[in-house]
C-alpha cells in the first residue's frame, strides 16, 4: 500500500488519484467519508545518508558497499539483521541496519515489543529522476525535460520531493496540500486544520486552499497567556483587546487579509489547543523518549488520538527529524546519536498507536531532498539521488 493510496477512500477516490489533475471540480465529486486516517512524514532535512542506515550484509553485496564506503563503512559483524520474508519464488535479500537501530529494527522484524506485529518496510531507490539516466545523458540532458531542474541541490530537491513535480514550476504546491484541496470538505468538518506541521512551513502541505497549521509542542498555543479562564489575567486582558481588534470590520485590503489570516489562526490553535487538554496523559502506554524528536512524536499520537474531538477524518503531520542531516564530513558520532533518537522515537510512537487501537488508521513515512553518494569524502558523503526511505504503520505490508 502507498502513501497515495492510504488517504483515499477506495471507489470514491479511484479515479481521481492523479494529483497532477485534481482540481475543484473534482473535490466535488469526493464524497464523504467517516473512517479516519492518518499520514506522518518524518523529513531528514539536508539529505540522509540512507546507505549508512541501510546495508547489505551477504557477503557478495557487502564487499561492493565496504570499497565504496571506505572509512565510513560499518563493520559487517556490527549490522542488526533485517529478517526478510522470503517473495513469490526467491528468498528476500539480506540487509542489517545501523548498529544504533534496534528499535527500528524490531518493528521490522516483528521481535520483542513488537512480537508478530510486523510494521515496517524499507522503499529502495526512491528519487527525484524523471527517467534512467547514463552519464552522458546526465551531462548533455535539458533540466526540466530529461533531468530535474537543479538536481543535486537542497533548495529544488526539496521542492520536487514536496511538490512530485521534478521539472520544477513557479507556483508551487505540495502533494499533501493538493491532497487537502480535494479531502477536506468531505470528510472533515471545518473546525481543525488537516494538515499540521511540527516544523514550520513547509511546501509539502500547502494547497490551493489548504495550509498547514504550524504548531510548537513547546509553547503555548493562542495567544500569550498561561490561564485563558481567568479574566483578571493581564495577558488575558491584553489578548481579549487584540480578539477585538481582529474582529473589527477593514476598508484596506491588507489590513483586512492579515485580520482574516490572524483570527483563523488564532481559532485553529485554540481548537488544538482544547483538544490537547482534553488528553488523558495515562492513555500514553509506553513512555516517550525525552529527547526533541520524543516529545515530538509524542505530541503527534496525542492529536492523532484526539482527532474525532477535532473533526477531522483525514489527517497529516510533517516533522523534521532529529537535528541536520547534510553530513558532508561528519558520520561519527553526531549521525550515531541522531538516528538513535528517531529509531527510538518512532518505537514508542508506533507502540502507543497499536494500544490504542489506531494501527490500521496511521501510516508513516520518511523523506529527504536527497539521498547520499556511495562513494565516501572520507567522513561523510555528497548530494546525489535515489536512496532507500523507510515506512511504518499497522498498514503496510514488510
Amino acid at each position: 500500500m502507498n502513501r497515495r493510496e492510504f488517504l483515499q477512500n477506495g471507489a470514491a477516490m479511484g479515479t481521481v488519484l492523479n494529483l497532477k489533475l485534481a482540481s475543484h471540480a473534482a473535490a466535488n465529486n469526493m464524497g464523504t467519508g467517516t473512517d479516519r486516517k492518518t499520514l506522518v512524514c518524518v523529513y531528514f532535512g539536508g539529505g540522509l545518508d540512507a546507505f549508512h542506515v541501510l546495508v547489505p550484509r551477504d557477503d557478495a553485496r557487502y564487499a561492493d558497499y565496504r570499497t565504496s564506503r571506505d572509512l565510513i563503512a560499518h563493520r559487517q559483524e556490527t549490522l542488526i539483521p533485517l529478517t526478510e520474508k522470503d517473495g513469490p519464488s526467491t528468498p528476500g535479500a539480506l540487509y542489517g541496519l545501523h548498529p544504533n537501530c534496534q528499535k527500528l529494527a524490531d518493528l521490522f522484524n516483528g521481535e520483542n515489543q513488537f512480537a508478530n506485529n510486523r510494521s515496517a518496510s524499507w522503499v529502495s531507490n526512491v528519487g527525484t529522476l524523471i527517467k534512467p539516466l547514463t552519464m552522458d545523458e546526465f551531462r548533455n540532458g535539458t533540466p526540466g525535460f530529461d533531468i530535474p531542474v537543479g538536481i543535486g541541490g537542497h533548495v529544488r530537491q526539496r521542492e520536487q520531493w514536496q511538490t512530485s513535480q521534478p521539472q520544477g514550476t513557479v507556483n508551487l504546491k505540495g502533494w499533501l496540500g493538493r491532497t487537502a484541496d480535494l479531502l477536506r470538505d468531505g470528510f472533515n468538518r471545518d473546525q481543525s486544520s488537516m494538515n499540521l506541521s511540527l516544523n514550520g512551513n513547509n511546501i509539502m502541505q500547502l494547497g490551493e486552499d489548504a495550509r498547514a497549521l504550524a504548531y510548537n509542542p513547546f509553547k503555548n498555543l493562542g495567544l500569550s497567556s498561561t490561564n485563558r479562564t481567568s479574566p483578571e489575567n493581564p495577558l488575558n486582558i491584553k489578548n481579549i483587546i487584540h480578539q477585538r481588534i481582529l474582529g473589527q470590520g477593514y476598508e484596506n485590503f491588507v489590513d483586512k487579509t492579515f485580520a482574516d489570516i490572524s483570527s483563523q489562526s488564532l481559532e485553529r490553535q485554540l481548537e488544538v489547543q482544547d483538544a490537547l487538554d482534553a488528553f488523558d496523559d495515562d492513555d500514553i502506554s509506553v513512555p516517550f523518549p525525552t529527547s526533541v524528536f520524543g516529545r515530538q512524536m509524542a505530541a503527534i499520537f496525542k492529536l492523532i488520538s484526539t482527532r474525532e474531538t477535532q473533526g477531522l477524518c483525514r489527517q497529516t503531520f510533517f516533522v523534521p527529524a532529529p537535528g541536520g542531516w547534510d553530513d558532508h564530513g561528519e558520520l561519527g558520532d553526531g549521525f550515531d546519536e541522531r538516528i538513535e533518537q528517531f529509531s527510538e522515537a518512532i518505537a514508542a510512537f508506533q507502540l502507543n498507536i497499536d494500544a490504542a487501537g489506531l494501527r490500521d488508521t496511521v501510516m508513516g513515512f520518511t523523506a529527504s531532498e536527497f539521498a547520499r553518494t556511495l562513494r565516501s569524502t572520507g567522513a561523510g558523503s555528497d548530494h546525489a539521488w535515489g536512496g532507500p526511505q523507510m515506512i511504518f504503520g499497522g498498514p503496510i505490508k514488510p
